[in-house]
């Protein structure tokens, strides 16, 4: 395992022991991990290189207005100093509240309706924000 992200993962959690940081599979752009510590399962999230700043705090900023509106949407935790991420070899790095997945499997109803109607409650709250800008490095 890195030790450096043993580390990183201290600013989160100083002074939680740190049981194992193993790569979790299925991402095509960012590296993500499954930390468990002694305080509960996250996932360690290192942003791709061309990942900016701004665009990591636009993003945090938004899934922490929804985050208290749709249950399925969960927030980056903060470190000790307030931050929802810290930099790593010139990269973001984030750590999340580890939600346990799958992939959907679209040839069962229950899963497309279950999928369309967290997706409609998204949309919904999404629209319901104001003062929502552009996501930088996108147009």
């Amino acid at each position: 395992m890195d030790a450096d992200l043993r580390e990183v993962v201290a600013r989160w959690l100083p002074g939680v022991r740190v049981d194992s940081v193993e790569p979790l599979t299925g991402g095509d752009v960012n590296a993500v991990y499954r930390v468990d510590a002694g305080a509960g399962t996250y996932a360690l999230r290192v942003y791709a290189a061309e990942t900016s700043a701004e665009m990591v705090m636009w993003e945090h900023t938004l899934l922490g207005r929804i985050s208290g509106v749709v249950p399925e949407v969960v927030a980056p935790l903060m470190t000790s100093d307030g931050a929802t991420f810290v930099e790593r070899d010139a990269r973001a790095v984030s750590l999340w509240p580890f939600v346990e997945g799958r992939r959907l499997d679209r040839l069962i109803g229950d899963d497309r309706l279950a999928a369309a109607r967290m997706l409609g409650r998204l949309h919904a709250a999404l629209g319901d924000l104001d003062g929502i800008e552009a996501r930088p490095g996108y147009l």
